[in-house]
Order: structure tokens, then C-alpha cells, then sequence
């Protein structure tokens, strides 16, 4: 008999190589995309906030020039019955001085932003009075002085009848002045839409020229306007005297 030999152990065979599969990579086109969306909507939500906070200014300033008009439309009805006289004197010069003073009339006006909604924004109120006496003032001047005296009476609204007087060789020697005893005056409110607030001008309020100051629409209140209606009676002044005068 043959010898047996031993079976031979089998060859260990090697381990197939792994397969490494690689890890997914972000989308880039759609992390941009998403970011993107993000930051379009922040951006539009602070758009329509800031916008919401405009009109809403917007409102408040209207709002107090509407209120403005219905306290003065109101204070020119009555004020045009009581008539009162006027504690104040306006000076021109040292003899052109306007006293003696009585209301004579005034009137409220307003206008609204140009537009074609129906809920449309003041745009700015208007209050005109005039001021009148009795007896006119008589003013003469000489020459160089005749037409820059006349120029003031013009820039300052006041009316006035000129009287010439020549010399024998038919020059003005002197003009004589009769300046009717009236002053007009008025007070101007603009809502500046921009800025958020209103700028006031006053011709010939309490004293003869203009002036402009700016005031914060939180400050035009019921009390602001009662000190407006005082100023106009030549009663007070405080109320320019809060707030800032324009250069």
C-alpha cells in the first residue's frame, strides 16, 4: 500500500481591496441658492419694516398739520367777530411807526400733497390777517433816500401813496409818503415728507419781515398751538421761541 499523504492546507487568499466610496460633497449651486433666498428675505422684511415706519411718520406728520388747520380755521372765525384790538406797534422807522392797531380779518387755508389717492397728506397750512387803523402814516424823503425807503414799504407789503415834489429845475426834490395804517401778515406750515418734520415761516408777525424756524411734528401740540394763536394776538412770543430759527 501507498503511503497517504497529508492534505495540504489551502492557501490563504488575499482580502479584495476595499472600496472606498467618497463622502457626499454639498450641493454648492443650492447652498448659494439658499443663501441667497436668506438673505433676499432679510432683506425684504427690513425694507417693508423701514417702510412701515416711514408712512407711518408720514401719518403723524399730516396728522398734526390737519390738526393745525382745524385749531386755526377755528381761532379766525372767532377772532374775526371779536375784532380785538392789537397791544403791539410795528416799526418801520423812527417815523413810520404802526400803532393803534385793530384785527381786521383772517382766514385758514390748507393744500394737500399732489396725488391721485383718496387718502391724501397736508401739504401745508396757511394762516393770513391783517392788521389796519385808522389815520395814515405820513413819511417825507429826500433823495438818494427815496428809493430805498420805498423798497422797504414793497418788501414788507406795505401800501402806500406817493406824493412828488420838483425843484425849479424839475428834479424830485423830496417824495411825501401816505402809508395806509395796515399791516398784513401771515404764518406758513410746510410738512418737509424728507426730513420728517415741518418748517413754519412768519411774514410780519409781531414784528415787520420773515422768519423761518423748523418744528418737530411731536411738538406741534394743542398747547403749541394755543401759543401759536397768542403770538398772532401779539399776546406771547414763546412760541418761537421754542424752536429753532433757519438762517
Amino acid at each position: 500500500m501507498g503511503e497517504e499523504r497529508p492534505a495540504s492546507s489551502p492557501q490563504p487568499q488575499p482580502a479584495p481591496p476595499k472600496v472606498t466610496t467618497p463622502a457626499a460633497e454639498p450641493d454648492s449651486g443650492s447652498s448659494l441658492l439658499l443663501r441667497l433666498k436668506q438673505q433676499a428675505a432679510e432683506k425684504l422684511a427690513s425694507e417693508a419694516k423701514q417702510s412701515g415706519l416711514q408712512q407711518q411718520q408720514k401719518a403723524a406728520l399730516s396728522k398734526a398739520l390737519s390738526n393745525a388747520y382745524s385749531y386755526l380755521c377755528d381761532f379766525t372765525k372767532q377772532v374775526n367777530v371779536l375784532k380785538p384790538d392789537y397791544p403791539g406797534v410795528y416799526v418801520l422807522s423812527d417815523q413810520a411807526k404802526f400803532d393803534a392797531l385793530t384785527w381786521k380779518e383772517g382766514f385758514a387755508d390748507f393744500r394737500l400733497v399732489p396725488g391721485t389717492t383718496e387718502d391724501r397728506m397736508f401739504e401745508r397750512v396757511t394762516l393770513s390777517y391783517t392788521l389796519t387803523g385808522n389815520d395814515p402814516i405820513i413819511v417825507e424823503r429826500e433823495p438818494p433816500r427815496i428809493e430805498l425807503f420805498a423798497r422797504s414799504l414793497h418788501d414788507n407789503g406795505l401800501v402806500a401813496k406817493e406824493t412828488e415834489f420838483k425843484n425849479n429845475l424839475g428834479r424830485v426834490a423830496r417824495t411825501r409818503f401816505e402809508i395806509k395804517r395796515e399791516v398784513r401778515a401771515s404764518l406758513l406750515l410746510v410738512g418737509d415728507y424728507a426730513a420728517g418734520d415741518m418748517r413754519l415761516r412768519i411774514t410780519n408777525v409781531q414784528r415787520l419781515g420773515s422768519e423761518d424756524y423748523r418744528i418737530p411734528v411731536d411738538e406741534l401740540t394743542q398747547s403749541a398751538l394755543e401759543e401759536v394763536a397768542l403770538l398772532v394776538l401779539g399776546a406771547s412770543k414763546k412760541f418761537i421761541q421754542r424752536f429753532k430759527r433757519v438762517i
